[in-house]
């Protein structure tokens, strides 16, 4: 299989939150940003950057069971798990959900997550770390809006949920190349409303 199909590594799924013992006084990279922005009038419309603490709360209303905190939090939609990790510092964000062991995936499916990472997969991603297959979404953490996470998270479990059949994240596909799955394509999720 090696040298046949190219993988997509998923390399920093453990992002660091930090040493709390650094002497090194760091700011956040979006609140360094913002007060930038503010001293050339340029953030002054928009609209509050996003961090922990807000993100937190848009996890727990769709997952009021969600574990975790602070960078950190393991939720479910859908009966599909789901893990958020953010890195303020880094200014970086990503939903993961696993989906399968890598020497249970055939070369053909792993191919055709290649391709839908093309042009079906869109936002979302199949990826490959410490020999799981995952869905995956990767943003910078500042500019995340409330409604792009939303349809991250969506994206993510559709993509989780399609592994084997359509292979995609329920957005619109780029491209008009004809499926040869003929599966329906599941509806896109919206993680506040209940079922």
């Amino acid at each position: 299989m090696r040298g046949k199909i190219g993988l997509l590594v998923l390399l920093s799924v453990g992002i660091s939150q930090g040493d709390p013992n650094e002497t090194d006084e760091k700011e956040p990279v979006p609140q360094a940003e913002e007060e930038a922005g503010k001293a050339d009038g340029e953030n002054e419309n928009k609209a509050p950057r996003m961090n922990n603490e807000k993100l937190g709360q848009i996890i727990r209303r769709i997952d009021p069971n969600a574990a975790g905190g602070d960078g950190v939090w393991q939720f479910q939609l859908n009966d599909v798990p789901l893990i958020c990790m953010t890195d303020e510092f880094a200014d970086r964000m990503r939903i993961i959900s696993p989906i399968l062991e890598m020497e249970k995936v055939t070369p053909e499916q792993l191919a055709k997550c290649m391709e839908a990472n093309f042009d079906k997969a869109l936002d979302a991603r199949y990826c490959v770390f410490r020999e799981t297959l995952w869905s995956a979404f990767i943003h910078p953490l500042g500019d995340l809006s409330p409604e792009l996470f939303e349809s991250a998270v969506g994206q993510v479990v559709i993509t989780h949920l399609t592994f084997g059949t359509t292979y995609n994240s329920g957005a619109l596909k780029f491209g008009d190349e004809e499926d040869e799955d003929v599966e329906p394509e599941p509806e896109p999720l919206s993680p506040l409303e209940t079922a």
